[in-house]
């Protein structure tokens, strides 16, 4: 899972051009997946966590503040 992530997100501009999802990873939306940390896979908690990103719930609700801080509107998830 781990190598699948890591992968994925090595790539992430290719993976955009050849998948409608690769949105999410050229956007850097993945870690603003609205789902409490504890429902992600360990593999994907660790690809998370070793660079330090915020992810599940946190990220969500950072990205939020930062819609709102510069007058977006909310999307409803």
């Amino acid at each position: 899972m781990y190598d699948v992530m890591k992968l994925a997100w090595d790539h992430r501009e290719d993976f955009r051009a050849a998948h409608a999802n690769g949105r999410l990873l050229a956007d850097g939306q993945l870690p603003n997946i609205m789902l409490a940390s504890y429902h992600f896979h360990p593999a994907a908690r660790r690809f998370f966590e070793e660079p330090g990103m915020t992810y599940g719930m946190p990220a969500h609700a950072a990205h939020r503040a930062g819609q709102a801080a510069r007058g977006l509107p909310h999307a409803i998830c």
